[in-house]
């Protein structure tokens, strides 16, 4: 929850860097329907996707076989499908000023990129 927060509150800064910003979470559909219209009026304004069979936890590799639950996990992914940063953890990453910033290097590695 509180990356979800910390995120939503960032999302203004993301699109000025040209990030759209998704979340999946492991509740059914109902569930993440009722956090998108929380009665707290908690603002989640990024796409929150329903994953309860943990397919896309298991397809990125953010999921803990062993204790079978699934991680935290942030992927930047550049226009053209390549994923330039990911970062997996039983933890979540509430830094954004340091996402922002590979954001931004990102971005930069992007436009370096020889063109097709």
């Amino acid at each position: 929850m509180q990356q979800l927060e910390l995120f939503g509150k960032a999302v203004k800064d993301l699109d000025a860097l040209k990030t759209d910003l998704v979340a999946v979470g492991s509740d059914d559909r109902e569930a993440t329907r009722s956090l998108k219209e929380n009665a707290d009026k908690v603002a989640f304004p990024m796409p929150l996707l329903s994953d309860p069979k943990l397919d896309v936890f298991k397809r990125y590799r953010a999921y803990d076989d062993f204790e079978e639950h699934p991680l935290h996990a942030i992927y930047l992914v550049d226009a053209k499908g390549m994923v330039r940063y990911r970062r997996i953890s039983a933890e979540p990453l509430l830094d954004v000023d340091f996402v922002k910033a590979e954001i931004a290097r990102v971005n930069r590695l992007a436009q370096q990129a020889p063109r097709e």
